[in-house]
């Protein structure tokens, strides 16, 4: 086998290499700056407090990079159960999430 084989045959290896080590970084580096969408129930309008909630009350926001905090103290849409059919303790603003603390437990009129 000739130098010139040799050569041509590492370099080879090498940009595979290479090639790959790119295209790992640009995947992880599209899938880790991608924001985390959250979806949440807000009221398309006003909601004054005793109000029995239903969702044709509400619109779906996909809201993005909401802290875990804050998100955890809102009902999501995969949890609407916890809200549809109770009343409010508290108004709730045209644009706004639903918050768990303002949701009566106790009221169920379902």
């Amino acid at each position: 086998m000739s130098y010139h084989s040799l050569m041509r045959r590492i370099f080879v290896a090498v940009g595979a290499i290479l090639g790959i080590v790119v295209a790992v970084g640009v995947f992880l580096f599209v899938q880790f700056s991608r924001p985390l969408v959250s979806e949440v129930p807000v009221a398309i309008d006003d909601i004054p407090a005793g109000t029995v909630l239903h969702s044709e009350l509400f619109r779906v926001a996909r809201l993005a990079n909401v802290d875990d905090l804050t998100l955890s103290r809102w009902v999501k849409i995969n949890e609407w159960s916890l809200a549809d059919g109770f009343a409010t303790t508290s108004d709730i603003r045209a644009g706004f999430p639903v918050a768990r603390a303002q949701i009566d437990p106790n009221s169920s009129v379902a």
